[in-house]
């Protein structure tokens, strides 16, 4: 027996002796001191449990904290065991147990250390293999999360998205190139059936991008990352700049032409001579008929050479390897770089966007092609660009101040050779390979147009279920066309010529005092146009997590916020977008609402005066019920895209405005005046109406 457990027993049996005299006394006190008699015994119960107490703390309890502290170090550290059984004498067989288990532990994690290695070792191979790879491509190569967060990308996609120094894992890809085409890729591949199964129809999907700065065209190829349950997870591009393959298509366009015209030139002089030799009868009969034969056989022959030789060269016009769908946003914003470079002109982009198919370099450099002759021809000092949805396509106008141009004009300029890379096309091949034409009429008041008709997208997009995405109800602020005060001269102004923004906010929840903004966007209308290129789009982090029912109207989810920047920061820059214009909204009471709840801790305030579509829907069809922002969409044939998202909303609500102008001017509602009294005498119906309805119980 070692000493700590000699002491121990000692000290136990001390207490136990002292115990028992106490309790020994006790039973010998009279018994008319039972009050002494109580006492005895809780001072021996007493002093029992004193000494056990010790003798437990000091040879138990302090024991066994020391060994769990060992264990822990033993379960964080790495190498032999530090547990030394001797030193736990009154624990018994319990740390032998621990040192064994400790062992196996030890035996264990070398075997998990030595797959983890191989593993390591193993991925590392891969991984070079897989850079090498990625290195010797000649198309970049960026792999995303559904968040648009680059995971993984080679040095060829540095170098044709501009080598830029932010470039880098993490960050997003929507600062490199543009968000929609490749939005729309992946939501059109995501409703596929074969989703990523290799060689399957629904596994892969070609589009047409710009650079974010609108440098350059880029073909893009995405493939998405699915699980074992199908789920995407991620995808991957591949992308191409389309600069030097629509160069090699022209110098290809050229060679050919050149083909062309040398075999024409010898094919009319051989069939001249064949009709020379013809026409002199004194040659004799049989040299005569061989030679006439091989003359009318060869001719025959370059004839049908030439036809076929013409045939191919329309078929390599129209190849559509270099065709694609792509965005007028991206279209446009290219046009308006090249232009701004090359002619200093000031181009501005109207309207709605549209999805269009077509050679996206060509297309571009047709585009800037025309404005600059039209620049040098009118003298104008800026143009408008616009898609605008048509029968079979879209229509792409170009409109200035002054008069429709000449058709025989157009016909020498299409006849002309393209400037820069396209040197060796015409306007009229380009024209050509898109099945187009082009013609100039009467716009607006003042303006003129041309129009080139483009090919419809080969792809339409995917539609969202309108069952999942219900309107919010109607919110009335029956106070809210009398706090913001208008100036006398801007309400007597024409409302086609007032500056607007129409804009639309996205949210947690329906509460202006308990929820945030998670999404606000804008778009500006500038004398009776949308100016598609002036446009605020930001996502907000509301501080808070955003509610499921929310994400699924919105779209919009935690994760891709979270590194969003706080409606602090936000909200000032959207009023510094807005400025002095008018704010036009759907349903705005609701918007302007949880604008109005941030101003104090924003430091900003709303005071511009402000529209309602649906005020002026209800005061020009009082007849329906449906003043819906759909509603308005199908009453005036305004294409929906991206419903349910800021930006998408407020370019509908802007649509919506444009074309309810004429039906005010109609109704004597002319100016900022008249369209504000005519929305309070609406508010004060509807509130009328409620009224009655709370009254009759319907």
């Amino acid at each position: 027996m070692g000493p700590g457990r000699t002491i121990a027993v000692v000290l136990l049996a001390a207490g136990v002796a002292l115990a028992g005299a106490l309790l020994t006394a006790a039973a010998a006190v009279p018994g008319d001191a039972a009050a002494l008699r109580g006492s005895l015994q809780v001072i021996a119960a007493a002093v029992i449990l004193v000494v056990a107490g010790a003798v437990l703390s000091r040879w138990l309890a302090a024991p066994l904290a020391r060994l769990a502290g060992e264990v822990r170090l033993v379960a964080d550290a790495k190498g032999a065991s530090r547990i030394d059984p001797v030193a736990y004498p009154f624990l018994g067989d319990l740390p032998h147990a621990i040192v064994d288990l400790e062992n196996q532990f030890a035996r264990a994690r070398s075997v998990v250390d030595d797959a983890v290695a191989t593993a390591t070792a193993r991925a590392e191979e891969q991984k070079g293999r897989l850079e090498a790879l990625l290195r010797d491509l000649s198309e970049g190569v960026i792999v995303c999360n559904l968040n648009h967060e680059i995971l993984l990308y080679n040095h060829m996609a540095v170098r044709i998205l501009g080598g830029a120094a932010e470039f880098g894992l993490g960050r997003s890809l929507f600062g490199f190139i543009t968000r929609e085409p490749v939005l729309h890729m992946l939501e059109w591949l995501t409703e596929q059936p074969d989703r990523g199964r290799p060689g399957a129809p629904g596994s892969t999907g070609a589009f047409v991008c710009a650079t974010a700065d609108a440098r350059a065209l880029l073909q893009g190829r995405m493939s998405l990352i699915v699980d074992d349950r199908n789920v995407v997870a991620g995808y991957v591009l591949t992308l191409a700049d389309a600069t030097q393959r629509i160069a090699a298509l022209g110098k290809r366009d050229t060679l050919l032409r050149a083909a062309i015209e040398g075999v024409r030139r010898p094919i009319t002089n051989l069939r001249a001579a064949a009709e020379t030799l013809a026409a002199h009868p004194g040659m004799p009969a049989d040299q005569r008929r061989a030679f006439e034969s091989i003359i009318v056989i060869e001719s025959a022959r370059l004839s049908e050479s030439l036809s076929a030789l013409a045939q191919d060269h329309r078929v390599l016009v129209g190849d559509t390897s270099v065709m694609g769908d792509l965005h007028s946003l991206d279209l446009f914003n290219c046009v308006i770089r090249r232009v701004r470079d090359r002619e200093g002109l000031r181009v501005t982009m109207t309207g709605l966007p549209q999805w269009l198919h077509g050679d996206s370099y060509a297309l571009m450099a047709a585009l800037a092609h025309l404005i600059g002759r039209i620049r040098r021809h009118t003298g104008a000092a800026g143009v408008d660009i616009e898609a605008r949805p048509g029968e079979r396509g879209c229509y792409v106008d170009i409109v200035w101040p002054g008069e429709p141009l000449p058709s025989a004009l157009l016909s020498t300029w299409t006849e002309a050779p393209l400037d820069g890379d396209l040197s060796g096309l015409s306007l009229r091949d380009v024209l050509e390979r898109h099945h187009s034409d082009l013609w100039s009429q009467p716009d607006r008041a003042g303006h003129a147009r041309l129009r080139v008709p483009l090919p419809k997208a080969a792809r339409p997009g995917v539609e969202r279920r309108a069952e999942i995405l219900p309107s919010r109800p109607e919110f009335y602020d029956f106070d809210l066309l009398r706090r913001a005060e208008t100036a006398p001269e801007l309400g007597r102004r024409p409302l086609r010529s007032i500056t607007f923004v129409a804009f639309d906010t996205e949210t947690t929840g329906l509460s202006p005092r308990d929820d945030m903004i998670v999404s606000i966007a804008g778009v500006r209308i500038v004398n009776g146009r949308i100016l598609t290129g002036e446009t605020f789009d930001r996502l907000v982090n509301p501080g808070r997590p955003i509610p499921g029912a929310s994400t699924l109207i919105h779209r919009i989810s935690d994760d891709m916020v979270r590194d969003r920047p706080p409606i602090a920061v936000v909200l000032p820059q959207f009023k510094t977008f807005v400025g002095e214009a008018v704010l036009v909204a759907h349903n705005i009471a609701f918007d302007l609402s949880f604008l109005k709840a941030q101003e104090k801790s924003c430091g900003v305030r709303f005071d511009n005066p402000v529209l309602d579509t649906m005020l002026l829907s209800a005061t020009l069809y009082e007849h329906t019920d449906d003043h819906t922002l759909d509603g308005l969409a199908r009453r005036f044939g305004i294409e929906v895209r991206d419903r349910h998202t800021a930006l998408g909303d407020a370019v509908v609500t802007a649509a919506a405005l444009v074309a309810m102008f004429d039906a005010l001017e109609r109704r004597g509602i002319r100016t900022l005046a008249d369209a504000e009294r005519a929305s309070r005498m609406a508010i004060e119906l509807r509130a009328r109406q409620a009224r009655l309805a709370g009254a009759t119980g319907t």
